[in-house]
């Protein structure tokens, strides 16, 4: 299981480049990491760093049971990445209207219907642990 949260030094967009496998001493599969990557590619919605390339990268090396988040934010920024999760069979919450500071993100992938659960940010966190305490069905 994995749990990322991320704050990204400006101006870098954060994507995974590999998977790496650690082994136990008996040389049986232990856990599995991904190695980040920094870079300065080019922008996305004009803007870096861009939860899009971060969304993506992390389909492409989980292909399912993902869970999203979008919070607050201005733009369209995370919802290629969340038709990206939602591809796979992922889950999206976003943050409800309520409690953004700015409610451009979390708007974008309302309207266009890809959020499983629209919930206020203090009550994300329990939100999450029901879902990953219930195999991301807890929705």
């Amino acid at each position: 299981m994995f749990f990322y949260s991320l704050s990204l030094p400006n101006p870098f967009d954060l994507s995974w480049s590999k998977t790496l496998k650690s082994y136990d001493n008996q040389g049986g599969y232990s856990d599995e990491f991904l190695d980040s990557h920094l870079d300065q590619g080019p922008r996305r919605h004009h803007v870096r760093p861009a939860v899009d390339i971060t969304m993506e990268s992390t389909v492409e090396h989980h292909k399912s049971a993902i869970i999203g988040v979008i919070l607050t934010g201005m733009g369209s920024d995370g919802a290629q990445g969340v038709t990206s999760i939602k591809g796979v069979g992922g889950k999206i919450i976003a943050e409800d209207q309520s409690t953004c500071v700015v409610y451009g993100m979390p708007r974008s992938v309302v309207e266009a219907g890809l959020v499983d659960q629209i919930v206020p940010l203090p009550k994300i966190a329990s939100i999450l642990t029901k879902m990953v305490n219930n195999g991301n069905d807890g929705i």
